[in-house]
């Protein structure tokens, strides 16, 4: 993870768990680089291709979700 996306996380709460790619991603169906927001029974929230939190923070307005750190 960049670092713009790094502050970002820590400015909202987020805390970011980075993982190196593998084959064994690519093969699970994992997108390289991307984000996976995961709610705290281990479901994915939301997946964003880019490194950037616009649709995190999307779905924090919309469902009034609070994250901490």
């Amino acid at each position: 993870a960049g670092e713009t996306l790094r502050k970002e996380a820590a400015a909202a709460g987020l805390v970011l768990h980075c993982l190196e790619w593998s084959d064994a991603a690519k093969a699970a169906g994992y997108e390289r680089n991307a984000i996976y927001l995961v709610r705290p029974d281990g479901h994915v929230a939301c997946v964003s291709a880019q490194q950037d939190l616009t649709e995190v923070r999307r779905l924090q307005a919309r469902f009034g979700l609070k994250f901490t750190a």
